[in-house]
């Protein structure tokens, strides 16, 4: 138990210190961003303060209390059909006849000369529509990088770039929107020197003439990035403007974008906001404008209000919202079904739901050869059946465990799959060491301080849980760590 005990001290250091860095708040002056301070926030429009509003919460449960992960799925059947499904331009015509990057590089070599913002969008739409075939066909460990790498190494492709390079200030601003949004979708980094002329223009063009549209794509890409400072220095001057379009909503589409925004700005938005976004959500159910065949919008909606933050003060919104999809599973892909199932599983609210949601789930687990549904979505689905079950059926269930530790996981698996273990008992010193085996992979794969905390909380939890399970081989790792940065200067405290 010692062990365990060096643990929690562990832990119980790098919270109080991650509570007072949370603390910190950045004041706008006219050339730097300086530390000013704990305070509150008066104002969601006040832009003298980036990180104005930081969320802390004391309580430990909240540590795995992981946002659901954001995805942007493409409600549409094709990539290639967003903007032109039905052009009589000859040219789209051809790009969207392409069934391989060799054929779309030959338009583009061939009609180059004449090429308008309208064809470089569609080339970059289509590219982006091929991508995803590739990606869900062939097993690569970087699958963008793979795909990217082919097309960036050819002449006809640089050519494409240059063109847009060259007329991106006569571009309209909705294909330029598309075109940024695209080609990070694509695999260009915000570091690309495209991209970030790319991002610039179109902020401009938002600070211009602000379209609420245009802003999703935009912060989208600005905040496709692992978490820092700089997604909101490129977001700042557009805050106030994507708060006041809250009350000038009026379209169920103006609505999804709107919440595409404050979903990236999350960690910016006060209760004050929050209560006039909600204000706005009511208005559209209690007018019937917000219906379950609007369930892309209806998702993003309860992906805001599940925040942890503010989550027990939007149950009954929360609980509106996902009634209406409750006759619309037939139509929600696997992405759609996790996201309802997660939300539905931390509001544990609405009851009725909960037998469409599993009947959806156990169709999904049924189809045989499927390629297009991830492992963690697997996972999740198959949570989605267990956790209301009846005991009575965790023989049957723990039979199926193991299928789901061959795929590759990250943390928050990690967490769900500890909570399957949990609950249907799983005692196989087999299946455990497989278990602490993959969470080697991710210390080696992220050998830093955050990773080896949540390792540790998990393997805290996992102790008390799967009869005090030990892995020394984890043990020695984690002992190891320790003995490395307490010689680097880390003191603990018991």
């Amino acid at each position: 138990m010692k062990f365990i005990h060096l643990l929690s001290s562990l832990i119980r250091n790098q919270v109080c210190s991650n509570r007072y860095l949370s603390g910190i708040i950045f004041k706008r002056t006219t050339r730097t961003l300086k530390p000013v301070g704990n305070k509150t926030s008066p104002s969601s429009t006040d832009m003298t303060r980036l990180g104005k509003f930081v969320h802390t919460n004391n309580d430990d449960e909240l540590y795995e209390d992981l946002p659901i992960p954001e995805t942007e799925t493409e409600h549409t059947e094709y990539t290639r059909n967003i903007i032109f499904k039905n052009s009589e331009d000859d040219i789209i015509k051809g790009l969207n006849s392409c069934v391989s990057i060799e054929e779309v590089l030959n338009v583009v070599e061939k009609y180059v000369n004449v090429f308008e913002d309208k064809h470089a969008v569609q080339t970059i739409l289509v590219l982006r529509h091929l991508q995803k075939i590739f990606n869900q066909y062939n097993d690569f460990s970087n699958k963008s990088d793979v795909f990217l790498e082919s097309i960036k190494r050819d002449e006809r492709f640089k050519t494409l770039l240059g063109c847009i390079n060259s007329k991106v200030d006569d571009f309209n601003p909705d294909y330029l929107s598309y075109i940024l949004l695209y080609l990070n979708k694509l695999g260009f980094p915000l570091e690309d020197s495209l991209i970030q002329t790319l991002v610039l223009k179109v902020r401009q063009h938002l600070l211009n003439d602000f379209d609420i549209a245009h802003c999703s794509r935009f912060l989208t890409t600005v905040f496709y990035e692992s978490p820092s400072i700089r997604p909101y220095y490129f977001a700042l001057p557009l805050i106030p403007l994507t708060v006041g379009h809250i009350e000038q909503c009026k379209s169920v589409h103006e609505l999804y974008c709107l919440t595409i925004c404050l979903n990236k700005l999350h960690k910016l938005v006060t209760h004050e906001v929050l209560k006039k976004y909600s204000t706005k959500v009511k208005e559209f159910l209690k007018m019937k404008m917000l219906t379950g065949t609007d369930y892309p919008t209806i998702l993003k909606i309860i992906q805001f209000l599940n925040y942890p933050e503010w989550r027990d003060k939007s149950v009954l919104l929360t609980s509106e919202c996902i009634m209406l999809l409750k006759d619309e599973m037939s139509v929600l892909k696997v992405e759609d079904l996790t996201i309802l199932y997660e939300v539905f599983f931390k509001n544990q609210e609405p009851g009725d739901v909960l037998d469409n949601i599993q009947r959806r789930a156990a169709q999904f687990l049924n189809r045989e050869d499927d390629v297009e549904t991830s492992g963690i979505a697997k996972l999740r689905l198959f949570s989605s059946l267990i956790y209301f079950s009846s005991p009575i059926h965790r023989i049957q269930f723990r039979k199926h465990v193991g299928k789901y530790l061959n795929d590759y996981h990250d943390f928050s698996s990690l967490v769900l799959l500890r909570k399957v273990f949990s609950y249907v008992k799983v005692s196989d010193p087999k299946l455990c060491a497989q278990y602490w085996d993959m969470s080697l992979n991710i210390l080696n794969e992220h050998p830093d301080i955050n990773t080896v905390l949540k390792l540790c909380r998990n393997y805290i939890h996992f102790n008390t849980d799967v009869n005090n399970y030990r892995c020394y081989k984890f043990e020695y790792r984690i002992l190891h760590y320790i003995k490395k940065v307490s010689a680097n200067g880390y003191i603990f405290k018991s």
